[in-house]
């Protein structure tokens, strides 16, 4: 996600906006997907992403997300700046609603 939204910003001018949400249960049900720890998958997944767009070397060894020595790689010639990609989440609930600002830094 953070490959593709680096790109999509590249390629708009800096017209691009990171959305974010947990997925519906019932959606996810019907698709033989389990879902669980919403707040710490949204918690980790913005997190790695958001480092992963400053350019810096990410390891999460999260409850959900796991990776290790991640970077972004925008293929050759692309200069290794911090992308700036507003994030935002669609919060299903209290809990999440106040997860936001920490995580996107507003």
């Amino acid at each position: 996600m953070a490959k593709t939204r680096g790109r999509l910003h590249e390629l708009s001018g800096g017209g691009v906006v990171m959305g974010n949400g947990a997925y519906r249960d019932s959606l996810a049900r019907n698709q033989g997907v389990r879902l669980h720890k919403h707040l710490s998958a949204i918690r980790e997944y913005v997190t790695v992403v958001r480092r992963l767009l400053e350019m810096e070397t990410e390891t999460c060894d999260g409850e959900i997300v796991k990776v290790q020595d991640l970077r972004l790689d925008l293929g050759a010639g692309t200069p290794r700046e911090a992308i700036d990609v507003p994030i935002c989440i669609g919060a299903t609930g209290p809990k999440m609603s106040h997860l936001g600002p920490d995580l996107i830094g507003q």
